[in-house]
């Protein structure tokens, strides 16, 4: 599967779930949102790896990870994002096959830090395609 089809189909699933913050792509002009989003939002990456080769003749492995940053508002406390970094986690468990690509390993939470009045929490998720 190519790259887009594995951005289309990690990101439909983010939006699909209704009650999580709205997603922020800084690369996409949206008339309809203040850029950057003045609430809470999450910001999703599709971070490709090398492409390994499994087998002798043309089996390859596709690698990566899917990295969505949690932005909550400042005061609002680490709660509020770990409950969001959990929900990403509980949208992503291990074995979950989005056609475009499988999820092969529960995924993490790193330590949240603050960047310019937001509190941030990376959630990271690996993935593999075998193509």
């Amino acid at each position: 599967m190519s790259l887009s089809a594995i951005k289309t189909a990690v990101f439909d699933r983010l939006i699909a779930e209704g009650s999580l913050p709205i997603l922020y792509f800084n690369n996409v002009e949206d008339t309809t949102q203040p850029l950057p989003p003045v609430s809470n939002h999450l910001r999703p990456f599709v971070l490709p790896s090398d492409t390994r080769t499994i087998g002798v003749r043309t089996l390859n492995q596709e690698v990566g990870l899917i990295q969505v940053n949690v932005f909550v508002g400042k005061g609002q406390g680490e709660i509020t994002s770990s409950d969001i970094a959990s929900q990403i986690l509980d949208l992503f468990p291990r074995n979950l096959d989005l056609v475009a690509c499988r999820i092969d390993d529960i995924g993490s939470i790193a330590p949240s830090f603050f960047d310019q009045g937001w509190y941030i929490t990376p959630v990271s998720i690996p993935y593999q395609n075998l193509c």
